[in-house]
This record gives structure tokens, sequence and C-alpha cells, in this order.
């Protein structure tokens, strides 16, 4: 009898689970912007401060870079990413309310897309690339693009 339980519990936790559904990318497009030689602090680390517009948006950079390092869903097959569990986490929560917070569910699958850009785990820039921007951020450059990954909750019944 209690094997039947938690089966028809975990049935039920999976179709709750299956009725969120989260966007992540370049929801709001703009134009990227070209990189001045002047740096800022961005996020922890060095970034160039943007000028400019280019005739490119960040959409576009966002999935050039995406079909180069799989970054919107790289992260959620990652063993080792703690901020999956966070998002999980947060769902259960809200299943337990009558009405949640989005904005936590938001956050925290945020996080577990630009956090492994945040600690390079995608890897390093080559040494041209290092010269010119001035540092070694792969994938921050003005943080146009960075900036640009949102998350939307976009169903959750």
């Amino acid at each position: 009898m209690f094997h039947a339980e938690m089966l028809n519990l975990k049935r039920e936790i999976m179709r709750r689970m299956g009725s969120y559904e989260i966007e992540i990318g370049a929801l709001t497009d703009r134009p990227e912007r070209i990189a001045k030689k002047e740096q800022k602090r961005f996020h922890g680390g060095p970034a160039n401060r943007a000028g400019k517009n280019s005739n490119t948006t960040v959409r576009a950079v966002l999935q050039r870079m995406d079909a180069a390092f799989n970054l919107l869903l790289a992260p959620w097959s990652n063993p080792s990413n703690k901020d999956v569990a966070l998002v999980l986490k947060e769902i259960l929560v809200d299943m337990n309310k009558s009405h949640g917070d989005n904005k936590r569910i938001e956050n925290t699958a945020l996080a577990t897309v630009r956090g492994p850009i945040l600690r390079g785990e995608y890897g390093s820039n080559s040494p041209e690339t290092i010269k010119q921007k001035g540092f070694d951020r792969l994938l921050i450059n003005t943080g146009t693009m960075f900036s640009s990954i949102e998350a939307r909750l976009k169903k959750r019944v």
C-alpha cells in the first residue's frame, strides 16, 4: 500500500512540475554595443565600457554564442550546477502556495544560466582576444549580451 501511495505522489509532483514553463534568453532585443577601450567592474570582474550601438542585436549575438557553447541548455544538464536544485526548490515552494512569487522562480532560473558564465566554466579567450579586450572573461566584453539574458515564467497552472 505504501509503495502505491508514493508512486501516486511522484506522479502528482511530476504532473505539477510539467505545468511550469520558464522562458530564458534575450527576451527584449536591443542593439549590441561596441566596446570602448575603458574598463569597468562588471559582476565581480572587468568588462569594457559600452560605446555606440553596433549593427548587430544582442539576440543575434546570444544565438551565435548559444550555438557555440550551448549557454541556455547546458547548465540544466550539468550535475554539478547547484542552481538547478534551487530552481526546483522554488517551484516546489510555489506549488504549496495559493499564489506564488514568480520573481523568485525567474531569478533562480536566470542564475542557473548566468552563473556558469560568471564562473568561467566555458573556458578562456584566445590570446589574441585577451589582448584585444584587455582581460580574459569568455562571453563577457561590454556585458550587454550578459545583461540581456532574462527569464520569464510563462505558464503556471
